[in-house]
């Protein structure tokens, strides 16, 4: 018919805009996510010296709350990379698998793009959807092929992020969606990637001091989702 053609150049010069934009940008991606992993290791590894730091410099019940606080941001920060890494690895490993047995043309690169976007809490999951669904339409044999791995795609995604994601979490920090939204567009324009990958453990940092401050608890409470 007159209309697959067109829908077949459509999809096919859309795919090929993504795949341009993610090559142009996966070397920058991949820079400032290692600096942002090393960043955070090097947080977490300097934070076994500062109990004995707080001790000496605010002796007292103030260096005990503090020592709390900082535990903690630490202990949330160690948890989220983890977490974090475990379900990117597995939700990237079964897409890849799906992915590959369909025949999608560079499905090593989107596998990569759904365990690197997963750092970015709620979006980045979602965002690493649409570059293999849209081409899908254009390289698989027939539309039946492409809608089956499209819900197949989607169906990893709420798997791994709605279920082992929040199983293996615990809801530990219990953070509203609709703010950690906010948050992330915030960042996400301020700093870019950047700002992405930082804005959930600055949120649960913010979150975590406030709760152990006299007299902030309530906005501890508003920050929760329930």
């Amino acid at each position: 018919s007159s209309t697959n053609p067109f829908f077949s150049d459509f999809f096919r010069a859309a795919s090929k805009e993504t795949l341009d934009y993610v090559f142009r940008h996966s070397l920058d991606f991949a820079e400032v996510f290692t600096l942002v992993v090393v960043y955070l290791v090097f947080i977490s590894a300097g934070s076994r010296k500062l109990p004995a730091k707080i001790a000496r410099a605010f002796p007292g019940d103030r260096s005990e709350r503090l020592v709390r606080i900082g535990a903690g941001i630490t202990d949330s920060m160690e948890r989220f990379m983890t977490v974090k890494t475990i379900v990117g690895l597995g939700m990237a490993a079964v897409a890849g698998i799906m992915m590959f047995f369909f025949g999608l043309d560079h499905w090593l690169l989107w596998a990569f793009l759904f365990f690197a976007a997963n750092y970015i809490t709620y979006i980045g999951s979602i965002a690493a959807c649409i570059p293999p669904i849209l081409l899908a339409f254009v390289d698989l044999p027939s539309v039946w092929s492409a809608i089956l791995l499209s819900i197949l795609l989607v169906a990893n995604r709420l798997v791994w992020i709605d279920f082992v994601e929040i199983k293996m979490s615990g809801r530990q920090l219990n953070l509203d969606p609709t703010l950690m939204f906010l948050w992330l567009s915030y960042w996400g324009w301020a700093w870019g990637v950047l700002g992405l990958l930082l804005a959930y453990p600055m949120l649960a940092a913010v979150k975590i001091v406030l709760s152990h401050a006299r007299g902030s608890e309530g906005w501890a409470v508003l920050l929760s989702e329930e």
